[in-house]
């Protein structure tokens, strides 16, 4: 007779398997992916609402299809690449996917240091961003490195939840009804070259190659089973309705109170400030929360991401739960992923710069990405019955489609520019 498991053990049960798809959720607003929300909206108002709708249905099937693979074949994608694309092939993904991360670690570094920066601030301590970031970097890549995979994911499961503070400072803003489902469902401004390059950051910020190879990763680290398939793409489900709910929640924030003013920024803590005279010194500490919050997981996620992809590759031992000892090279690529980062601020890179442009990269390096999902994902022999069936297979190629046609506007815009 089988033992009789209680409800508690499964709610528990149920929490450690999504935690994953949380945390990638909450990783998808990171410090890039906030800026670039914070400045496009500041700039476009609500008319960038529509991109962002798009990019969270992309992302939902492109990570459910990265939930599968990673749970049924037990291999990360750069795996993938370098076994059925040979070892060149597969070296370049590699080498775009830590172009990639790269970039956006300068962001997530940049992101935390001038969170914290803006969390002092509201009790009255100031220390400038440049002196914050190299003793933020040294304690928390001390702290990933000290605590293993489980503490760790309960960290961010617990800082992803912070987040909802920006629907709180959504609400005192007080939005249009009528300005927001306008703005989601229709284009409403014209499509010049600065438009059109935020609408691509703000699709890759939500897209992130990152998020995709980190969710196939952490499955096998965390060794989730092929039953619990089922909760575990749940939890991809709850993870990307959070960051959607999050994402929106900014861009109305800022679209509502700074862009009627046209206000521009250039830092998280001129976004901020010019939240006060609107919203009051609350909504500045609620903002500086989440910014700091976000900016933690974000960096958190795209580390460890680097390591898996790197150890992944040359097929050694990987993942938070080893020592350091036993997978060297996850940690030596862990930890070459923080110094770069840092080493691109010291250069002059500037938070938001750092934000936006990282997110603009993630995009040209999307359809990349999913096309190596898709081949996997579509591929029954590989797959079994967690294959994409023949609905997923024309959406996925569609998102593919769509995606390489918004990289075709783009370099269009870049070469012709309207404005």
């Amino acid at each position: 007779m089988k033992p009789r498991i209680s409800r508690w053990n499964k709610v528990k049960h149920f929490v450690w398997i999504i935690g994953p798809g949380l945390i990638v959720g909450a990783a998808g607003n990171d410090a890039g992916s906030i800026g670039t929300l914070t400045a496009g909206g500041a700039a476009f108002g609500h008319s960038i609402l529509w991109a962002l709708l798009l990019a969270f249905i992309f992302s939902f099937f492109i990570q459910d299809m990265c939930v599968r693979v990673g749970t049924v074949t037990r291999k990360g994608l750069v795996e993938h690449a370098r076994m059925r694309f040979g070892f060149r092939v597969g070296f370049l993904y590699l080498i775009c996917f830590m172009v990639v991360n790269f970039s956006i670690m300068v962001a997530g570094i940049a992101g935390m240091a001038a969170g914290l920066e803006l969390l002092l601030s509201c009790i009255g301590f100031y220390a400038p961003y440049v002196i914050l970031a190299p003793i933020i970097t040294l304690f928390f890549w001390a702290f990933l490195l000290k605590e293993g995979y489980g503490p760790v994911e309960r960290v961010f499961s617990v800082v992803s939840m912070i987040l909802f503070v920006y629907v709180f400072v959504a609400f005192l803003a007080q939005p249009s009804a009528e300005a927001v489902v306008m703005g989601t469902l229709w284009v409403t401004h014209i499509p010049t070259q600065y438009y059109i390059f935020y609408i691509a950051a703000i699709i890759g910020s939500t897209i992130s190659p990152y998020m995709q190879f980190y969710i196939t990763s952490a499955i096998i680290d965390k060794n989730i089973k092929i039953r619990d398939l089922r909760n575990e793409r749940i939890g991809n489900l709850l993870g990307i309705s959070f960051e959607g709910i999050e994402a929106f929640a900014i861009v109305i924030v800022t679209a509502t109170v700074l862009f009627p003013g046209g206000i521009l920024i250039d830092t998280p803590r001129d976004a901020a400030l010019a939240l006060v005279p609107f919203l009051g010194i609350y909504a500045f500490a609620l903002f500086s929360l989440g910014f700091f919050s976000s900016s933690l997981t974000g960096a958190g996620v795209v580390v460890s991401s680097s390591g898996y992809a790197f150890s992944e590759f040359f097929g050694v031992e990987r993942g938070m739960s080893k020592k350091v000892h036993e997978a060297f090279l996850f940690y030596f690529m862990f930890t070459a992923v923080f110094l770069v980062g840092y080493g691109a601020l010291l250069l002059g890179v500037t938070p938001i710069q750092a934000m936006v442009y990282s997110m603009f990269i993630c995009f040209i390096f999307s359809p990349i990405v999913l096309y190596l999902i898709l081949i996997v994902a579509n591929d029954r022999d590989l797959m079994g019955p967690y294959a994409n069936g023949s609905v997923m297979k024309v959406l996925g190629w569609a998102i593919f489609v769509i995606l390489l046609l918004f990289n075709g506007i783009l370099l269009f815009s870049t070469i012709w520019p309207t404005g």
